[in-house]
C-alpha cells in the first residue's frame, strides 16, 4: 500500500488516496506537480510517457516528496 498525493498548479490538490499494489493511476493537469508518496519505494512512475526515477527522493521513511515540472 502506498499513500499518494498530487497537486497540479492549475486545480490544487487532485488526487488523494490509498493506493495498493497493481494500481495503475493516470492523472492530467497543470505542471508544476507536487507529489507526496507514502511508501514510495513500491512505486513506479511514469511521466509524460517516460519513466521517472523516484530514488532520489526518496526519504530515510520511504516517503517522497517531490516538485515536478516542464
Amino acid at each position: 500500500e502506498c499513500w499518494v498525493e498530487i497537486t497540479d498548479s492549475r486545480h490544487g490538490r487532485i488526487y488523494e488516496d490509498l493506493n495498493r499494489n497493481g494500481d495503475v493511476l493516470t492523472l492530467y493537469g497543470t505542471a508544476p506537480f507536487e507529489v507526496l508518496l507514502g511508501k514510495a519505494t513500491e512505486v513506479e512512475m511514469i511521466y509524460n510517457g517516460r519513466p521517472f526515477e523516484l530514488s532520489p527522493f526518496i526519504a530515510a521513511d520511504r516517503t517522497a516528496k517531490l516538485t515536478i515540472s516542464e
